[in-house]
Parts: structure tokens; sequence; C-alpha cells
């Protein structure tokens, strides 16, 4: 049997620690980087692994009974994933990209939405609803599917009215935010979902978005 790291590094992680799986074609790294400050701010002990430059294999020695692990999952990754089964996975979105290593926009959705293939109902699946690819790939899907939009209310988590909620919780108002454009309004959405869902407090959720400046490259001010 021929595997890459990370499904190795899955089969052999312990039973009692959380793993978030986080892809999508654009957003991976910032919903990433968000989620795993957001929780860190909330004082849990907490991984960042993955796509990010972290293998999961360099963890497992490190990891202790409850922890979280934050992990960007790449579609060069998914594609020789067997097993891998993210307690909660997070898809940003999907649009045409890497057809030269797929050799076509069908077969990149498919590898891409492997994420959700080993969930069951005991798992969460955390989907854009208004990327229409996403939304028509998670249809047999096993997982408890949750949604964000960054374009009206939803029984989800949303963006109305220049404010961010979750479920009618007003969460915070959109210029406090840093991060500039609305594909940033929907990386916030996806983190502050997956946070509310392992415990974190709203001060910790807001506090990393109020003073969050962003990945280094990406819409950097120079």
């Amino acid at each position: 049997e021929v595997i890459n790291e990370a499904e190795m590094a899955y089969r052999l992680l312990p039973d009692d620690v959380t793993l978030i799986g986080i892809t999508g074609t654009n957003g991976k790294t910032t919903t990433t980087t968000l989620t795993y400050e957001m929780i860190k701010r909330s004082g849990k002990r907490v991984h960042l692994a993955g796509n990010i430059g972290y293998p999961l294999c360099s963890f497992l020695e490190k990891l202790e009974s409850g922890d979280i692990i934050v992990m960007e999952v790449s579609c060069q990754q998914l594609a020789n994933m067997k097993e891998f089964k993210p307690h909660i996975a997070l898809m940003t979105n999907l649009s045409e990209a890497h057809i030269d290593f797929f050799g076509s926009y069908g077969a990149y959705k498919e590898d891409k939405l492997k994420i959700f293939n080993n969930q069951t109902e005991d798992d969460i699946a955390i989907v854009n609803i208004e990327n229409d690819d996403v939304m028509n790939g998670i249809s047999n899907i096993n997982s408890n599917v949750k949604y964000f939009s960054s374009k009206r209310e939803i029984n989800g988590a949303y963006f109305i009215d220049d404010k961010l909620y979750y479920y009618d919780e007003f969460i915070m108002n959109r210029e406090e935010f840093l991060l500039k454009g609305n594909h940033n309004v929907e990386n916030a959405l996806g983190a502050l979902m997956i946070a509310k869902e392992v415990g974190v407090d709203n001060e910790s959720i807001v506090s990393v978005l109020k003073t969050f400046t962003g990945v280094r490259h990406r819409l950097e001010f120079i």
C-alpha cells in the first residue's frame, strides 16, 4: 500500500484528539490560521498542521488527551487519502484550479469533496451555502451539515447589514474586522463556526478578528 504522510499520521492519531480539516480552492490558509488563533486565544491546547507548512506526523509525540488539531488539507493530499476523517471538515469554496494535475475540473471537485467521504452523522461538515459546486457536491454525505453565508441571513453563520452573526447571535461589526474583501468575510464566518463548535468564547473570536492582519503575501499593504 502506498499512502502519503498525512494519511499515515491520521492512522496513528490518538482517539481522544479532535481533528479539524479545512480545504477549498481559495481561503484555506487564512481560514485555517484564523481558526487556530481563535482556539489558541481561548486557552485550549491546539496545534496548527498540514499544508500550511507543519506535517501532521510532527505532532504525534506531542499530543495529549483532549488536544485539538487544525489542519489545512490540500487537493494533492486528498488525492492519496483513504481513511482520513476529520471530526469537523470545512470547505471554503470550489472553483476551477489544478487542472494540470487532475486533468479536469470534475476530477478536481471529486477529489476535494473526499474530505467528507468518511464522515458519519457524528461528524460536522461546514460549507459555504453560496457556492453552487460545493452545495451540489455534498448532497449525499453523511455528516451533520452546517452553513455560512456572506450574502444573506440563514440558519447558520451569516453576514448582513455589515455585521457578523452566528445563528442570530451578534458577533461583531464588519468595520472592526481588519481583513479586506468579501472573501475574507467568508473566511471569518467559517473560522468562527469551527471555533464555536469546539467551545471557543465570543471574546476570543472577536479579539482575533480585530487584530489579525492576514497571512503573509495575502493582500498585504506595502
